[in-house]
C-alpha cells in the first residue's frame, strides 16, 4: 500500500471528529481544483475506503459535504462559469465573492464537528 494509501487508513483509525475534517478538507480540495462536485470524489472515495477497511457511510458524507463545497465555490464549476456567460460578470471576481461565504461556513462546520463528535 502506498503512502496516500497508509495515509487514507489513519484517517479511518482517528477519532471519529479528527477522521471526518480530514476527510472533508482533503474532498474539498480537490473538488475546489477541479470544479466538480462528486462526479470523480464518490468513486475515489468509496474505492478506498471498501480497500483500507473503513466505514463507508461517512466517507459518503463526507464526499458529499466536500464536493458540495467545491461545486459552489470554485470558479471552474458548471454553475458559476454559466451564469457568469450569462449575467456576463466576471468569473473569477464572482467566485471571489462566493467563497467567503463559503470558507465561513466550513469554519463554520468544522468547529461544529469538533464539538458535536
Amino acid at each position: 500500500m502506498g503512502s496516500f494509501g497508509r495515509f487514507f487508513v489513519a484517517m479511518g483509525n482517528a477519532s471519529c471528529a479528527e477522521a471526518c475534517i480530514h476527510r472533508r478538507t482533503f474532498g474539498a480540495v480537490i473538488s475546489y481544483f477541479i470544479g466538480s462536485s462528486w462526479g470523480m470524489l464518490m468513486p475515489l472515495g468509496v474505492t478506498l475506503a471498501s480497500q483500507s477497511g473503513a466505514n463507508i457511510l461517512p466517507v459518503i458524507g463526507a464526499v458529499f459535504a466536500s464536493g458540495t463545497f467545491g461545486a459552489f465555490a470554485s470558479p471552474l464549476s458548471d454553475n458559476t462559469v454559466t451564469l457568469c456567460t450569462i449575467l456576463d460578470l466576471p468569473v473569477m471576481e464572482y467566485a471571489r465573492t462566493k467563497l467567503v461565504p463559503s470558507l465561513i461556513a466550513a469554519v463554520l462546520f468544522g468547529a461544529a464537528s469538533f464539538l458535536l463528535c
